[in-house]
């Protein structure tokens, strides 16, 4: 699945990020609940220059 929704994303086990046609950064979401993943995602959202609004 593609997506630019942070909270569809964090149902998902791994999310790839991707930033100007390459891979910027992985994360799986293992043994945390989909409460930390989200938080996750948005920490790498914010990486990418993502504002948090973007991420809803």
């Amino acid at each position: 699945m593609v997506t630019h929704d942070s909270f569809t994303a964090s149902y998902a086990s791994r999310v790839i990020f991707i930033k100007d046609g390459k891979i910027f950064n992985e994360i799986s979401r293992g043994a945390d609940s989909r409460k930390q993943f989200f938080d996750k995602i948005i920490n790498v959202v914010t990486l990418l220059g993502g504002d948090v609004s973007d991420a809803l």
